[in-house]
Formats: C-alpha cells, structure tokens, sequence
C-alpha cells in the first residue's frame, strides 16, 4: 500500500471504452484470449468463479453455459445460465475509468489491453452489484458484503502495484480502513 503513487484524479479527457466505428476503444476489444488457452477472458473467469459449471460441447470445454456464483461482493448464490449471461457480468475490480484517470492514459494500448484482460483484475459478480460499482473506486463504493472488504481491497491494491496506478488521497485512506478488517 505504500508503494502506490497517491494524486488527486485527473480528468477523464480521451477515455472511450466502445469499439465501435468511430470509437476510441482505448483498452482494446472486449474478451480477448491474451493467455492464449483457446478461451476467451470472460469464459476464463466464468470456469474460475463459477461451480458446478457446464460447458457448450465442441468448443474445447471453453463456452460456459451453466453454473453456480456465489458472489464474493454480496454472499449471495446466483444460478448463471448462458441465456441470462447478462445476469452475471464480469467486473473490473479497478475499474478502467477509473485507471484511466489514474495513469493508464499514458500507456502504450498494449499495456492498458493486458490490464482490461488481466484476470487478477476480473470477477463475476451479479448485475446489480455490477451497475451499483460502476466505475467506482473504494472510496465510493464498497462490496454489500463487510465480511469481502479486506479481500475487495487486498485485490485492488495487488492490481494497483503491478501496475502503477495512483490513489488518490480519499481512495487510499478508504483502503486502509478496509485492511484494517483483515
């Protein structure tokens, strides 16, 4: 926790997530197979988080269709059926506006592909939980579940570092507050 760099935010100038035509897809196109397993990112988190997972025959063991989330942000269990997939959406802990805003602006699209991609960075969670996030940092949200905060920060500081990416004061003061439950 030291170790991050600690600066007020800057502004969000140049950030556009969307790929589509005319946008600025400034951390690349979404689930990209970056370790190369045949898989793309999100069905890699999908087989991490899930249990009891079933997958769509032909595609490798790849495609999940079926499982279980017990969502470490709320406690709660949630049925994930490929028909509903939008029920269980992938987060990401550090949000991408928020690393945008905390120094990935300045980085090579490369490095900010490999930090959307990253799995340490990526988690299901239910879509209410998802949207209530946002682009959230811990100092404006916290997972629903108190017993997930030292984990919740523990993860977040871990990406952070790797990465190099700021805090700002209020951020950094909330995350101590949360190891403080470790």
């Amino acid at each position: 926790m030291a170790a991050l760099p600690v600066a007020e935010k800057s502004a969000l100038d140049g950030y556009e997530r969307g790929c589509g035509e005319g946008e600025g897809c400034v951390f690349g196109p979404a689930w990209a197979d970056v370790d190369r397993n045949g898989c793309d990112q999100r069905n890699d988190v999908l087989h991490r988080d899930l249990t009891g997972v079933q997958v769509r025959e032909g595609t490798h063991d790849c495609v999940v269709i079926a499982g279980v989330l017990d969502d470490p942000y709320t406690g709660a269990s949630v049925v994930f059926e490929k028909a509903e997939a939008a029920l269980v959406p992938i987060d990401h802990v550090v949000p991408l506006a928020a690393a945008w805003v905390q120094g990935a602006a300045a980085w090579p699209v490369e490095q900010r592909q490999a930090f959307a991609n990253d799995l340490t960075n990526l988690m299901a969670t239910t879509r209410a939980e998802n949207s209530a996030k946002g682009d959230s940092t811990a100092d404006e949200w916290v997972p629903s579940d108190p017993g997930y905060g030292c984990s919740y920060a523990t993860v977040v500081i871990t990406v952070k570092d790797r990465y190099v990416l700021a805090v700002s004061p209020a951020e950094s003061a909330a995350l101590k507050s949360l190891l403080a439950t470790c």
